[in-house]
């Protein structure tokens, strides 16, 4: 996702983006572009939800984020030659679990 529209007013656009950690559901040249990216899984990688069937309450919720910076080469000597590259720079974990291992 890119959020350059949440720039205000309309200002310079943002190169920061936000996606499933290494580049999960993205297109593979994203990942491949940048070294030491690891291959995502649908395990580590995914949204998970577990969901209690009668009530429909969610009990277990995973989700693992990330936020990339987008470089674009430019006139600069020593980097005019760098690659137009999206950089993961953070991954967060998120998840909460609302399951009592006592109840019946």
């Amino acid at each position: 996702m890119d959020i350059q529209t949440c720039v205000p007013g309309g200002g310079a656009p943002s190169r920061v983006f936000v996606s499933q950690s290494h580049f999960f559901n993205c297109p593979p040249e994203l990942r491949q572009a940048v070294d030491g990216v690891a291959e995502p899984t649908e395990m580590d990688d995914n949204l998970h939800l577990d969901i209690e069937p009668i009530s429909g309450v969610v009990v277990h919720a995973k989700s693992r984020s990330q936020i990339s910076l987008g470089v674009i080469s430019g006139g600069l000597g020593a980097f005019k030659n760098l690659p137009n590259v999206i950089v993961p720079m953070i991954w967060m974990n998120v998840g909460t679990s609302h399951y009592h291992h006592g109840a019946q």
